[in-house]
C-alpha cells in the first residue's frame, strides 16, 4: 500500500431515517469499495496475484479512499434527497479506522457518511391545469395510474414518470405532436410547514391549442429497386400501394399495419405496426414517416416505406457438441461429438408472407463408456420442416385485431432417426400451433401435437437388461402415439433499467389422448401405446442485480404429469428427468431418482419421474474483462424426480409427504463464463452434498470430502453452451 494511502473497506451510513432506503443512498457514492463475492474480495485477491506474476489485466484495482471523491459522494447524496423530498438535509463524512487495525497498522478505512435527513416536503394537494377539453378528459380517465400520491414525501422521480406516463396518453389517443416539454410541474410552499402544494401544467403549443390527429391517408411503397408505375388503392383497407414489382397479396401488409385511414394517430399502434413488419421477416429494412397534412392542423399522412430482404436463406452449420444422454451410471462418462446442419429458408413462399423452412442435421456422438468399441457410437439423422403464416388461420379477424407485436400459425413436421450400442428409434412429431408475440410475453396454443416414436433394442441391452426392466421401457418407450392439444407461454416484468425482474416460462397445460379415446383400441392391435394424460409446468426465475457485472438468480421448476386409465402411462418425452448440466450439476443427467431409489447400471434410460421439484439459487460475477470476458458462478441445486405411484421396480420411487424433504438431491458448486459477446461457453463443477442413491444415514456424502480421493473424482465437471437457467 502506498505510504499515507489506505484501502477503502466499506461505506456506511448512520442516521438515515424516513423512506429513502440506506442502499439506494449508498449507491450515489461516487467512491466504492472493491466488489465482493459473497464475503470475499476474491477481485482484489486475484489482482493482487496477478501482479506478482506480471499480469496488469486480471481481478480488480484496490480503490484507494479519496477526499474529494467521498466530498463529492456526500454531495450526490445531497442531491439525491433533495429529490426524495428532504430539501433540508445535511450530509457530512467522517473516515474511520478501527482501533485493532490501527494497532496492528492495517491501512484499511471505513467512510461514514453522516446523514440528518431533517422533515421531508409532504405532497398536500394535486391540482391539473388544463384548458383542453379532451386532454382533461384523458387525465381524468387514466388518473388511477398516476404516480403522484397525496400525504406522501414529494419524488421528483415520480415526477418524471408522470411527464411520461401523461406524454404517452396524450400521443395513444390522437395527440400526435404532443411532447414532455409541455408538460411541467409547480410546487407551491408559500405560507405552508413542509408541505407542497403541487400543480400539473399543461402549456400550450405556439400555434395556440393541442389538436388531435386523424390519419389522411396511408402509403406503403416497396423499395424494390425497380420502378414500376403500379400505384393501387386497396378499398377494402383504404391503403395505396406502390408495389414496384413486389409480388405480395396487399392485405398481408395490411393486416400488419394498425395506422388506419380515418382513425386518430396512436403511438402505441404505430410502434406495434412497426414491430409487426420487422416480424415479418420479409424486409431487411422498415421505415414508417409521419408527414403532416399541408394547410391542415389536425390530420397527418402515414407513409411506410419496405426494403425487400432476400427470398432464399441457406446456412450452414458445422458444430461441436456436448450431449448427456447416457446409458449407464458411470459418473465418469460423457457424451462429445460433431454435428453438421444445413437450413434453407424460402420466404414468402405462396404470396402471402409465408416462410418455409427446412432443417436438415446430422450428429455423430461418441460415449466414453468402458465397453465402447467405436469411436462414435451414436448416430443421429433429424430433418425438420416448417410453415410459417403470418396471421391465425381460421381466426383472422381475430387476429388482426390484436394490438401485439405478432400472430402467426405454424406448421411442423420432423423425423428423427437415432441408433447407438443400446437401441435403435424413428420418431415423427407434427404440429399446428397458434403462436401470439408481444414485448415482455408470448404464447402458443396448438390444437393438435401428433408424436409418434418407435423403438427396437439391440442385444446389448437385452443381455444386460433385467425382463422387469425391458417391460417399463416397452411401456414408456416403445411404440409411444400421442395426440395432444398443448398451451405454453412466457412472460416477464423486466423493463430497461430495472435491477430486479421475473422471467415466468410455462407449459400451462397439455392434454393428450382424451380427444380420439378411439385410437387407444386401434393402437393396442397394431402394438402401440396410444398415451392419455394431463401434463403441466412451470419455470419460474428471479434476477437481482447488484451492478452491470454480478447478480445472483433464483429458479423454481415444478411439473407434474398424470396418466389417464389403469393401463396408461407417461411417455418418456414427457417425463421429467433429474441431473445434468441445466438441473442438478452434481449428478449426470439421469443418475439420481426417481424418489429415493438406487439403480443398477442398466436403468438409467428409465430413470425418469412423473413428477419434478426443482431449486437453484447462482450467484454470477465478473472475474476478467477483455476480448473474452471471463465470468465466475457460485451456485446450490436442490431437486428430484417422483412417480406418482408406487412401483416395484422402482422401490421408493414414489412421491410421499413423509420421505420427499429426505429424497431431495443438493449439491453446490461453482463455476466459469467465457463470455463471446455472441456465444457463452460454461464449464461448472458440481459438488454433491446429500445423495439420495444412498440409505438415509449415509445421504450425506460432502463428509467423505477428504476421504479416498472422493473431492477429485465424485464432482461433476460438465460443459455446455449458454446460462443453465
Amino acid at each position: 500500500m502506498p505510504e499515507n494511502q489506505y484501502l477503502l473497506n466499506k461505506n456506511q451510513v448512520i442516521g438515515l431515517n424516513g423512506e429513502v432506503s440506506k442502499s439506494d443512498l449508498l449507491y450515489q457514492a461516487k467512491i466504492k469499495p472493491n466488489r465482493k463475492v459473497l464475503f470475499f474480495k476474491a477481485h482484489l485477491a486475484a489482482y493482487r496475484v496477478a501482479r506478482k506474476v506480471g499480469l496488469k489485466k486480471i481481478g480488480e484495482k484496490p480503490v484507494l479512499v479519496d477526499t474529494s471523491a467521498v466530498a463529492a459522494s456526500a454531495e450526490n447524496m445531497q442531491r439525491y434527497l433533495i429529490k426524495k423530498g428532504y430539501f433540508d438535509n445535511q450530509v457530512g463524512y467522517e473516515l474511520k479506522q478501527t482501533k485493532w487495525r490501527k494497532f496492528f497498522k492495517i491501512k484499511k478505512l471505513n467512510v461514514v457518511y453522516k446523514v440528518e435527513t431533517g422533515n421531508p416536503y409532504i405532497v398536500k394537494d394535486i391540482k391539473y391545469n388544463v384548458d383542453n377539453e379532451d386532454l382533461k378528459n384523458l387525465i381524468e380517465l387514466n388518473l388511477r395510474e398516476t404516480n403522484l400520491q397525496t400525504n406522501k414525501p414529494i419524488d421528483f422521480d415520480k415526477i418524471g414518470e408522470e411527464r411520461t406516463r401523461l406524454n404517452t396518453i396524450f400521443k395513444n389517443n390522437g395527440f400526435y405532436y404532443m411532447n414532455p416539454g409541455y408538460i411541467d410541474f409547480e410546487l407551491d410552499t408559500i405560507g405552508l410547514n413542509h408541505a407542497i402544494n403541487l400543480t400539473v401544467n399543461i402549456n400550450k403549443p405556439d400555434s395556440g391549442e393541442h389538436v388531435r390527429q386523424m390519419i389522411n391517408s396511408v402509403l406503403v411503397i416497396f423499395e424494390t429497386g425497380v420502378n414500376l408505375p403500379d400505384t393501387i388503392k386497396n378499398q377494402k383497407y383504404q391503403v395505396w400501394f406502390v408495389m414496384n414489382g413486389m409480388d405480395i397479396t396487399q392485405a398481408v401488409i395490411a393486416n400488419n399495419i394498425l395506422l388506419k385511414r380515418g382513425e386518430y394517430f396512436s403511438q402505441n399502434n404505430l410502434e406495434t405496426s412497426y414491430e409487426r413488419l420487422v416480424n415479418l421477416n420479409l424486409f431487411r429494412s422498415v421505415n414508417i414517416e409521419i408527414n403532416g397534412q399541408a394547410g391542415v392542423n389536425d390530420q397527418i399522412n402515414v407513409v411506410v416505406r419496405l426494403k425487400p430482404t432476400s427470398k432464399f436463406e441457406f446456412e450452414w452449420q458445422p458444430q461441436i457438441i456436448s450431449s448427456e444422454q447416457r446409458f449407464n451410471n458411470s459418473q465418469s462418462s460423457r457424451n462429445w461429438g460433431l454435428a453438421n446442419q444445413f437450413s434453407l429458408r424460402n420466404k414468402n413462399v405462396f404470396h402471402n408472407g409465408e416462410e418455409f423452412n427446412i432443417n436438415h442435421r446430422t450428429a455423430l456422438e461418441m460415449q466414453q463408456t468402458r465397453d465402447s468399441n467405436s469411436l462414435f457410437s451414436t448416430f443421429v439423422q433429424e430433418i425438420n420442416a416448417e410453415l410459417k403464416v403470418p396471421q391465425l388461420l381460421l381466426f383472422r379477424n381475430r387476429g388482426n385485431s390484436l394490438k401485439i407485436s405478432s400472430v402467426a400459425t405454424n406448421f411442423s413436421a420432423s423425423y428423427l432417426f437415432e441408433t447407438n450400442p443400446f437401441y435403435k428409434r424413428n420418431l415423427f412429431p407434427l404440429s399446428y400451433t397458434y403462436v401470439f408475440t408481444d414485448k415482455k410475453f408470448s404464447a402458443n396454443i396448438s390444437p393438435l401435437v401428433v408424436s409418434l416414436n418407435k423403438a427396437e433394442y439391440k442385444d446389448k441391452l437385452l443381455e444386460q437388461a433385467s425382463q422387469s426392466y425391458i417391460e417399463t421401457l416397452n411401456k414408456i418407450f416403445t411404440n409411444n402415439l400421442i395426440t395432444a392439444s398443448r398451451v405454453s407461454g412466457y412472460y416477464t416484468n423486466r423493463k430497461k433499467y430495472n435491477p430486479n425482474y421475473f422471467v415466468l416460462n410455462s407449459n400451462l397445460l397439455e392434454l393428450a389422448g382424451l380427444f380420439l379415446p378411439q385410437l387407444t383400441d386401434y393402437g393396442q392391435k397394431l402394438g402401440v401405446h396410444h398415451s392419455t394424460f394431463i401434463r403441466s409446468d412451470a419455470d419460474y426465475r428471479y434476477h437481482h442485480e447488484f451492478n452491470k457485472t454480478d447478480e445472483i438468480v433464483f429458479r423454481f421448476f415444478g411439473g407434474i404429469g398424470v396418466p389417464i386409465g389403469s393401463k396408461s402411462s407417461l411417455p418418456y418425452e414427457r417425463r421429467f428427468i433429474s441431473g445434468g448440466s441445466n438441473y442438478l450439476r452434481g449428478w449426470r443427467i439421469r443418475t439420481v431418482g426417481p424418489g429415493s431409489f438406487s439403480a443398477a447400471n442398466n436403468l438409467q434410460l428409465a430413470r425418469t419421474g412423473e413428477m419434478s421439484l426443482l431449486g437453484n439459487v447462482e450467484y454470477r460475477f465478473n472475474m476478467f474483462e477483455g476480448s473474452v470476458d471471463l465470468n465466475g458462478a457460485i451456485f446450490v441445486d436442490a431437486g428430484n424426480v417422483w412417480n406418482l405411484k408406487a412401483d416395484t421396480l422402482f422401490p421408493n420411487g414414489d412421491f410421499s409427504f413423509d420421505r420427499f424433504g429426505k429424497e431431495l438431491a443438493l449439491n453446490t458448486g461453482f463455476g466459469f463464463r467465457f463470455d463471446f459477446e455472441f456465444l457463452v461457453v460454461r464449464a461448472d463443477l458440481g459438488i454433491p452434498v446429500w445423495d439420495p442413491n444412498y440409505n438415509l444415514d449415509e445421504r450425506l456424502v460432502i463428509r467423505n470430502a477428504f476421504k479416498d480421493n472422493w473431492i477429485f473424482t465424485r464432482p461433476v465437471w460438465s460443459v455446455a453452451v449458454g446460462y443453465p437457467f
